[in-house]
């Protein structure tokens, strides 16, 4: 399963998969998986602790709609 914007919204929000990993308890090798696009699936529980995490919605960490990096 592909998080096609996983690597834009962290590195836009300055995220870290250390501290992904200590706030959510996702595992850092999950993470740099899911990151590098190397991830053959994700669970449920999983999904929704990074929605939660990163504060964005499952279309715009798909890819379904784009992810909008917004200008100050």
């Amino acid at each position: 399963m592909y998080l096609k914007n996983l690597k834009i919204i962290m590195d836009y929000k300055n995220i870290k998969a250390i501290d992904m990993q200590k706030e959510t308890g996702i595992a850092r090798s999950s993470i740099s998986r899911h990151r590098n696009g190397n991830a053959s699936g994700i669970d449920f529980e999983t999904l929704e602790k990074m929605l939660n995490y990163l504060d964005c919605t499952l279309d715009e960490l798909f890819g379904t709609v784009p992810y909008v990096i917004k200008h100050d």
